[in-house]
């Protein structure tokens, strides 16, 4: 994963030739820049937030897993015609996207499956109330 959280890497000397003539307005145009803005977006929605369990960022994942994953091309803002005016290949991107949640689905399944870690969460709650009647007992006998 990259430093912005993208589950694919991208060769430094190819983003630039690749994407440098969107960080220059005059060369860009307007369109392209909003359509690239959209899309980094909806990938920082998606990437960010499909693990979220808080309810606004569940649905902003939801509305960026629609909108990357919709059938229909022929709304001029479709995932597929964002990616045709950047001449990026949809499946690509929607397939490296897919990899990523299913990367993050697997530690998640990972870890909840590990006994030690079950136990060791388990020992430290058991600790801590232990702490807690002892500390209760002593402040107790202490006031009388």
């Amino acid at each position: 994963m990259n430093e912005m959280g993208y589950p694919f890497h991208i060769d430094p000397v190819i983003t630039d030739q690749f994407f440098g003539h969107f960080s220059n307005p005059s060369s860009a145009g307007p369109e392209k820049e909003l359509f690239a803005a959209v899309l980094a977006d909806a990938f920082d929605c998606y990437c960010k937030y499909s693990r979220s369990r808080k309810q606004g960022e569940i649905r902003l994942f939801q509305e960026a897993q629609e909108w990357i994953f919709a059938e229909n091309e022929d709304s001029p803002l479709s995932f597929v015609s964002v990616c045709d005016a950047l001449t990026l290949n949809p499946k690509y991107l929607r397939q490296k996207l897919l990899d990523h949640k299913n990367r993050g689905v697997a530690r998640m399944e990972k870890s909840a499956s590990n006994p030690r870690r079950e136990t060791s969460v388990n020992a430290r709650a058991s600790d801590r109330r232990r702490t807690k009647r002892v500390v209760r007992r002593r402040r107790k006998a202490q006031s009388s």
